[in-house]
């Protein structure tokens, strides 16, 4: 074996090490965002849930002013 089959299979592990990085950022990236957006799914649908129950309560006078 000569040096420069060395020095391809350095480079070509070197370059393999990045991209399989590159690509693990992008998965943690994507997984982040889909678990925000289920966050905020289960938000909007906690606070629709306790909106319809906070009004009745709120409005108690019948809606006339004194």
């Amino acid at each position: 074996m000569d040096l420069g089959f060395y020095v391809v299979v350095t480079i070509t592990g070197i370059v393999l090490v990045f991209l399989i990085l590159v690509l693990l950022m992008a998965i943690i990236t994507l997984e982040g965002k889909i678990f925000d957006s289920m966050n905020a799914k289960k938000k909007a649908a906690k606070t629709a849930a306790q909106a319809p129950a906070a009004k009745p309560a709120a409005s108690g006078r019948g809606g006339h002013p004194r």
